[in-house]
């Protein structure tokens, strides 16, 4: 599944996620731990993505976009926990 998703400014954001497939980190990319699950953060040319894996779930999902990283971290947690 993809979303795509272009705000009132220039900003984007793009989640996808993939089933089957393992986090293949880039070189450069960081793991950010909260809350007992590991985030994979990468930044390049402005964009910047967050992956993680669903915990009892086979599905890799990431989210890119031109929002700031900690921004897109706490979307992230947000998708994680439900809230």
């Amino acid at each position: 599944r993809v979303l795509v998703y272009q705000g009132p400014g220039k900003e984007f954001l793009v989640a996808q996620e993939f089933e089957g497939v393992d986090i293949a980190p880039p070189p450069g990319a960081s793991t950010i731990q909260v809350s007992n699950r590991d985030f994979v953060s990468y930044s390049q040319q402005g964009v910047n993505m967050i992956a993680w894996k669903e915990k009892n779930k086979d599905l890799l999902c990431i989210l890119a976009s031109t929002l700031p990283k900690e921004k897109l971290l706490s979307l992230a947690q947000q998708i994680t926990t439900g809230s």
